[in-house]
Order: C-alpha cells, then structure tokens, then sequence
C-alpha cells in the first residue's frame, strides 16, 4: 500500500501513484504557467524566500524534485524558521526515497510548529519506510490529533495497520476516512486490500466496485477486482476485469501479467504466452513473468524454450527457489537429470522446507539408479510433510526393488493412510505381502481399488 503526503505547503490530499488515473492538482500546463511566474516574480525579488518556496512547489507539482530540493534549500536558507519550507524539502526528500533526511526535516518543521499536522504525517511516512513501524503510527496519532478531520491521516494509518496485520484496526481506520470523506478513493484502496487480506472477497469486491463507480476509468480499480475474482475461482469475469484495465492503461505490465495468469488457468496457453510477451516488452526485467512464460511453454510441450525463460528468470533473479525448482522440472522432462539436480539443489538451498524439490530430487536419482540417494530425498520430503503420499510411494516402489519387502510393506500403508484409494500403493502393498508369502492379505490389497471397505473390519 502506498503512503500519501500532501501538497506541499498545503493541506490538500496528492492522489499519486495513479490510484486516481494519475490526475494532479493542476495540470502540467497549469504548473509549467505557475512555475514561469514564480521565475518572473525571483528575477524582481531574488531574495524572495516565498517565491523560492512557490518556485519549489510548481517543481514539485512536475515531478521534479530535485530541482524542487534546491528551491526549498534557498528558502530555508533566506528563512530558516519557517516550517513550511522545512516540511516542503522532507516532502521531495521523501519523493526522491531519502527517507533519512526526510525524517530529519519533518522533525524540524513539528519543532517549528508543533500545530503542523501534515508535518506529523510525513514524519510518519519516512518512519514507516524506516521500519520504524510503532513510531509511524505515534506520529499519525499526532497529526489526527491536530487536524481530525483529515481522511489521508487515517489512510496512512491504516496502511500501517495493514501492513502489521492488525486488519480490523486498519479497517476501522478506512472507514473513519471514508465518514469524512464519502469519495476517498484512497480509503476504498485500502478497505478492499485489508478486506482482500482477510480473504473477505466477496466484500472486498464489493469495494472495489464502489471505485468503479466514482470512477469508471480507474484501471487500478479493475485490476484489483479482476485479482479478487481471480482468487475465488472466477476466471472468466476476472480475465474481462484485467481486459478493461488494459483498454484503460495498456502501457501497465502487471495488467497483462495478470491476465497471463487468468489465461493460463483457462488452459488458454497461447493467448497467456502472448499476454507475457507483452508484459515482457513492457517490462524486460521482470524475473515472475518470465517464470510464468516458462510454466505457460511447459503446458504446450514447448520445454526448450520453456527452459531458456527459467534460466532468464534466474538471471534476474537469482533468490527465488521457484525459479530454480521450475528449471529443474523441466532439465528432468529432457532426461537431463544429472543439471536437473543441481537446479533442484540450488531451489533446497534457498527454500530447505521445499519438499516438492527433495521429491523431485529423489526422482531423479531413480532414473540414475541411485537408489540410496533417492530414498534420502524422499525422507527429506516427508519429513517436511508428513502427508506426502506419493513420496511414501515412490519409497515403497524403491525398497520393494531392493527387496526390503517388510520395509516396503510398512512405508505403502503409510501412503495409504493418506490416500487410501491410491491405486499404485495398493499394488506396491500386494506385492511386498505376496513376497512375504501372505498370500490372502495380498489379494486383498489388490482387490482395495476394486472395494475399499474389502479390508475394513465388519
């Protein structure tokens, strides 16, 4: 969730990050007019520390902060007691991701004035960037203590809230917001995303409808319903949410990264492959995308290619097990198992939990004829979950070859007391019986499948 600040020198809400289609305050034009006269008005009163200020906030207004940053130094510097000015340079600090010396400002301007509300409020913005997160919450108190009625205060707030998991208290926050302000889009952000956390969608859906409807063009808007319809298993009308975010905004990699997503659960491998592409041209340099293109490739048979995306995925990103766990599937579908290891090596050494990859691992060495290997893996995994039938399975089938009949006899029931009606462990269990020369017990072992409740005592 994205912290808001107010204008600078204002007590007006900045709607950024594009959460209401990126509109400003003024229009660019508007704020180049404001700049020029400012630049008019310093070339009659260079010693203007106002028009300094003014200079600053059109720059501001542009996004250009730096330039901003030097405009608000020579105010502070022709007016070292203004608060204003202090606040205004913690505000482009904060913009420029200087949080430190961001911090440092706020704290001056509430020393300056301690009435400066938005003051408090940036200096909680900057300490919650900080992982100063208590602190963050302290000095919004403060600022809605000073000014009430100030829905954005309360939005931060929650976002904090949030972001520890105290969803209620968060959500309690939104709608204090959305009391003073009926058609804070900020607040309606937030009360979907917390909703969306608690795994409410349905209500959280309802919340991101309400931004709809204040604004039908709010691409964001759609994209979080097309995301909490994606969760609950609607994918169709999630696939037409994202759709409507991309007419909106088709520059927005995430957009078509989604809809790859939805597409992909539709089974629509090629249209999910063209939706990656698009989010790759976009956004070259996303590790996830090329990730689900590898996965996309893999369901049509394409593993080659499918290969050469998870192998770009860990260039970008070298710290994701998926990635490496991904790669090693796909080495072991091209029979080469021994690279297949080391990638499954390399996803167990970033996630040691993963018992998908010690499965995978152990698969492998069976195709090697490392059978002691293999059933070290296969341990590993059911050490990680208990529940892992098919681990237990394919341990059985080793110690069965092995000719460890009791052996195998015991690790079979065990799969089956997770999934009784697997028919290959049924099998596996007969067999080991029938070596053991119990012969009856055997056949009914393989007559399970047939009538489970053969073996359950009348």
């Amino acid at each position: 969730m994205s912290l808001q600040i107010s204008t600078p020198g204002t007590f007006q809400k900045a709607e950024e990050n594009g959460l209401t289609e990126g509109t400003a305050h003024h229009s660019n034009r508007q704020d180049e007019q404001i700049l020029i006269a400012y630049q008019q008005a310093l070339q009659l009163h260079p010693d203007s520390p106002s028009a300094h200020n003014g200079k600053g906030n059109a720059l501001y207004s542009l996004r250009r902060f730096e330039e901003a940053l030097i405009s608000y130094n020579k105010a502070i510097e022709l007016d070292p007691s203004n608060a204003i000015f202090f606040y205004n340079k913690g505000s482009a600090l904060y913009n420029l991701e200087c949080y430190d010396e961001a911090l440092a400002c706020y704290e001056r301007a509430t020393k300056l004035d301690p009435y400066h509300a938005p003051a408090f409020n940036g200096k909680g913005n900057a300490l919650y960037q900080l992982d100063f997160d208590e602190e963050a919450l302290a000095a919004y108190e403060q600022a809605l203590q000073l000014k009430p009625e100030e829905p954005i205060f309360f939005c931060n707030s929650g976002n904090v809230l949030a972001y520890l998991c105290r969803y209620e208290e968060a959500l309690a926050a939104y709608e204090r917001a959305l009391h003073l302000d009926p058609a804070c889009i900020l607040a309606y952000f937030g009360k979907g995303d917390t909703l969306y956390s608690l795994e409410r969608y349905e209500e959280a859906l309802a919340t991101y409808e309400q931004v709809i409807q204040y604004n039908p063009r709010n691409f964001y808007a759609h994209n979080r319903k097309g995301n909490t319809l994606y969760r609950i298993g609607r994918y169709r009308q999630a696939l037409v949410a994202y759709e409507q975010a991309i007419r909106l905004d088709p520059d927005e990699p995430i957009f078509h990264y989604n809809k790859g997503d939805v597409l992909a659960c539709l089974c629509r491998y090629e249209e999910a492959f063209a939706a990656y592409e698009r989010a790759i041209r976009l956004k070259p340099d996303d590790a996830y995308t090329y990730n689900s293109q590898g996965n996309t490739l893999y369901k049509l048979h394409r593993y080659r290619r499918a290969l050469a995306a998870y192998e770009q995925a860990i260039l970008l990103d070298s710290k994701e097990a998926i990635f490496y766990y991904n790669k090693a599937n796909v080495l072991a579908f091209l029979n080469r198992h021994e690279e297949a290891i080391i990638a499954y090596e390399n996803a167990i050494a970033l996630d040691p939990n993963d018992f998908h990859a010690y499965k995978g691992k152990g698969d492998a060495f069976v195709v090697l004829g490392r059978y002691e290997d293999a059933l070290a893996c296969y341990a590993r995994a059911v050490c990680f979950a208990p529940n892992f039938a098919i681990a237990y399975n394919n341990m059985g089938d080793i110690l069965y070859n092995l000719g460890y009949y009791e052996e195998a006899l015991s690790t079979y029931e065990k799969t089956l007391q997770t999934d009784p009606s697997n028919v290959d462990a049924c099998k596996g269990k007969g067999n080991a019986l029938w070596e053991l020369m119990r012969f009856e017990e055997a056949i009914d072992a393989y007559m399970q499948p047939i009538n489970p409740l053969s073996s359950q005592p009348s």
